[in-house]
């Protein structure tokens, strides 16, 4: 009777290259481009009780919304989890020289500040995502703190009084707000932190510049568009903000005032308008000033924002809930339960991925391995041989061979293991079930797992 092989785990949204990285959940940089995390929560009703407020201030851990999620998401996968140069600070210099210390080799020293950030954490916290989680709370404490200082730099530009309450305002609805959840609770979209915290700093010290003339001003806002760009390419926006801040806001001037009082009123208004609306014509005490609404309300949704990153599972569940329609989203959510053994409901969105997108290799080679499994192995076969047909890759090719194994076909299991050394040699497992195979067709597997081992390149 055939020997079971070396069986791959279901296959994560991302490259892997080994088993034990076949237990990541991170959504493949393809997908994750176009939909960089679930969309925001939709809004509530405009009006909160009072209590509500104070439970939510009682509970300390709304300052550490970060601390709150378990999981690595998205881009984590290679950009942190299967990047073995961070755990070398030796290499910290080289990220900004040699972009193939990036696992995506297409990546550029874009990112080198990220690499930085990455292998810093590594350092200190190498296992658990908590403390990247911290850095990137942190990271958003000092956005908003820059944020603050060219609130107030610009309302005093524009004249206005009051300025220390006004900017701390808008920082809160800044700091609080549902869609700044992504940025701490997701370890790789410290990315525009990074990047927004050097843009930031370029423009603070471009204010500062135009107030003193100081040239150390000069040399800051350099500096801060460098780290920018370090972090991220988008930082390439700078000398457009600058040149708005300079042109909308000249300094000393009566038209600049005017100009930000028709920006104010073009976000406020329609706040207003919905306010008034839902307020009717029946007073009711829990309706409270706008700021205080206002407060309120981004206190509440990005708790409750927060909340969907908790697990894989409750992160894809939001996602489904609000673009149905994304193949991504239901594999991803298939793939969380299947790593909880929760078959049939992992059966069903695998279904439903593939319905959406039929030749989503991912899914179906996960489809297979369920099935193989469960000892359906013509089921099985069926969906391993369109994922194949969809893309000869390692994942389901292997998985093929092992369904072939268990049919006690293995002249074909060795021949699609063949195939999979030739899409990447340097995967121990196949190797491994191919000797099993080799042998259980009475072929002389030593010579060819020897010969093998000096054709195939070096890892």
């Amino acid at each position: 009777m055939p020997t079971p092989g070396h069986a791959t785990s279901p296959v994560s949204p991302s490259t892997c290259r080994s088993s034990a990285e076949y237990q990541l959940n991170f959504a493949p940089r393809q997908e994750a481009h176009n939909n960089k995390g679930p969309p925001s929560v939709r809004g509530w009703a405009l009006v909160v009780p009072t209590h509500m407020t104070t439970r939510l201030l009682q509970k300390p851990t709304w300052l550490l919304p970060a601390l709150r999620t378990v999981d690595f998401h998205y881009d984590d996968g290679h950009s942190r989890v299967r990047n073995p140069r961070l755990r070398d600070l030796g290499n910290l210099p080289r990220f900004f020289l040699d972009p193939s210390l990036s696992v995506k080799t297409r990546q550029t020293p874009c990112i080198a500040v990220v690499l930085v950030a990455h292998t810093i954490n590594q350092w200190h916290s190498p296992d658990h995502p908590a403390g990247f989680l911290a850095l990137n709370l942190a990271l958003h404490g000092l956005v908003t703190l820059l944020l603050l200082n060219i609130f107030s730099s610009l309302l005093q530009s524009a004249g206005k009084e009051g300025v220390a309450p006004r900017a701390a305002f808008f920082c809160i609805l800044f700091a609080i707000h549902s869609l700044q959840t992504e940025v701490v609770n997701y370890v790789s979209a410290r990315s525009e932190s990074l990047a927004a915290l050097g843009i930031l700093l370029a423009v603070l010290a471009f204010l500062r510049y135009r107030h003193s003339a100081e040239p150390v001003w000069l040399v800051a806002l350099a500096a801060g568009q460098l780290f920018a760009l370090g972090a991220k390419e988008v930082a390439v926006v700078t000398p457009v903000l600058l040149l708005s801040i300079q042109r909308f806001l000249p300094a000393g001037t009566a038209s600049a005032a005017r100009r930000a009082n028709l920006m104010s009123a073009l976000i406020v208004v329609p706040y207003l308008i919905a306010y008034q609306s839902f307020r009717g014509s029946t007073p009711s005490p829990l309706l409270r000033p706008v700021a205080s609404q206002i407060a309120t309300q981004k206190l509440v949704l990005c708790w409750q924002r927060t909340t969907d990153w908790k697990t894989k599972i409750s992160l894809w569940e939001d996602a489904i809930r609000q673009a149905p329609a994304m193949a991504a989203s239901h594999h991803n959510l298939a793939f969380a339960y299947h790593q909880q053994s929760r078959m049939e409901l992992a059966n069903r969105h695998y279904e439903e991925a593939i319905a959406l997108e039929p030749e989503y290799t991912r899914p179906l080679t996960n489809l297979g391995i369920l099935y193989r499994d469960s000892g359906q192995l013509e089921r099985a076969e069926e969906v391993l041989l369109r994922a194949v047909r969809s893309a000869p890759a390692l994942e389901p090719l292997n998985n093929l061979g092992l369904v072939y194994a268990a049919q006690h076909r293995p002249e074909q299991a060795v021949g699609v293991y063949q195939t999979a050394l030739q899409a990447d040699p340097g995967v121990a497992e196949v190797w491994f079930n191919l000797g099993l195979a080799l042998r259980d067709a009475g072929s002389d597997y030593r010579h060819e797992i020897r010969v093998g081992r000096h054709r195939r390149s070096p890892r």
